[in-house]
């Protein structure tokens, strides 16, 4: 391979991809099968990172694959209390735990290998 190609070739695999310009804001509706109670949001922002609101802090990661992949860095989050604090500890250890994602116009889901489901919906409109 020449020069050229080879610089071409490892430019491309170091290339972080990219998302929508126009982030989708997915709400949790339901956590294995059961009504999320509390709030949380996730989006997947055009730099590559994942950000949202969990029950009780602001929160962000890496994505390190993208869907239908699903793969994200350890959850950095604000430190802030209330009383949906195991809503919050639930959500942010399911969220760690799925590997690959289903999305439509209206609907994300995430699946762990596991069996067990996250699934958002769109907000807004």
């Amino acid at each position: 391979m020449h020069a050229p190609l080879r610089i071409a070739a490892c430019l491309c695999l170091l290339a972080k991809p990219t998302l929508a310009q126009d982030p989708v804001t997915w709400r949790l509706i339901s956590l294995n099968g059961a009504a999320f109670g509390a709030h949380a949001t996730l989006a997947f922002l055009p730099d590559g990172t994942l950000q949202g609101e969990g029950p009780c802090n602001g929160y962000g990661a890496q994505l390190t694959a993208l869907p239908p992949a699903w793969a994200m860095d350890a959850v950095r989050a604000t430190r802030m209390a209330c009383a949906d604090l195991d809503a919050e500890s639930a959500y942010f250890a399911a969220l760690s735990r799925m590997t690959s994602a289903a999305q439509t116009a209206s609907t994300l889901t995430l699946t762990a290998p596991d069996g067990s489901t996250m699934i958002f919906a769109a907000m807004g409109g």
